[in-house]
């Protein structure tokens, strides 16, 4: 059995405070892998080839994948067909698709009430979100597994832009490390295609329109061209993927969860 909410390892130095939701819900790894032998037996491509089902079974360092949020997942997908199309080894591409699952840990210090606000949110509240990049990192940082150090350097840079503009640190281009900015690039486009508290999906195609109106400024243009490359390559990914990964269950906003052995 896989857990929600209450079997995920953390440091003891972080409190885990009153805004954890009280219900457990309870998947088997074999409902994950029904699901996607069920959905996903199409012509052309498998998502096996990008979601081995096994990919929950395995641990690095300690840290098990239980279950992962639909956003979790697909960010994981995305990073891995990127970087495949930009020329990366299995080997890179598969650290990148596990690594990148991580990258909103962070979120898992920040209220509820916060993450899933319907309304704008106000500067205090904006600090505090954006404070999960740095949570993110303490949380994975003393790992002595190579995947779990890069999925730290993810969580802490993913919302890093080329220009300097993002946060935590205001890197610039080449500053930011290759998995961030492969990493910024999917989170975006799939936070901006699937449903928030605060707003509805947009269309895929208008979400690229804004992908590219950032390319240079916001994102690495050769990520994503090679990300584009991706969504070609993969007739129907994304809304494959959403309708996959369609248990994006009590949290909105990100949060993953793990058991730990």
């Amino acid at each position: 059995m896989w857990f929600q909410a209450n079997v995920f390892h953390i440091k003891e130095s972080y409190a885990l405070g009153s805004h954890w939701p009280l219900h457990c819900l309870v998947f088997q790894k074999e409902v994950f892998v029904l699901n996607a032998s069920s959905y996903l037996a199409k012509p052309n491509w498998s998502i096996h080839s990008i979601l081995p089902p096994d990919l929950l079974r395995q641990s690095w360092d300690g840290w098990h994948l239980g279950l992962l949020d639909g956003h979790a997942l697909r960010v994981a997908a995305y990073s891995y067909v990127t970087a495949k199309a930009l020329g990366l080894s299995d080997s890179k591409a598969e650290e990148l698709r596990t690594a990148s699952a991580f990258h909103d840990i962070g979120k898992l210090m920040i209220p509820e009430d916060i993450l899933d606000k319907p309304g704008l949110l106000n500067n205090n509240e904006r600090a505090r979100v954006e404070a999960h990049t740095l949570y993110g990192y303490e949380m994975l940082r003393d790992s002595s597994h190579q995947l779990m150090e890069q999925a730290a350097l993810i969580a802490l840079h993913h919302h890093e832009k080329v220009d300097g503009s993002g946060y935590p640190y205001g890197l610039n281009s080449d500053e930011i490390p290759l998995y961030a900015r492969i990493v910024s690039v999917c989170d975006v486009f799939d936070a901006l295609s699937t449903d928030r508290a605060y707003r509805e999906a947009l269309p895929e195609k208008k979400v690229m329109e804004l992908l590219w109106q950032g390319a240079g400024s916001h994102f690495d243009r050769d990520v994503l061209h090679a990300f584009a490359e991706a969504l070609e390559h993969y007739p129907d990914l994304g809304n494959r993927l959403r309708t996959f990964c369609d248990f994006d269950v009590s949290r909105t906003n990100s949060a993953i969860y793990f058991q730990h052995s």
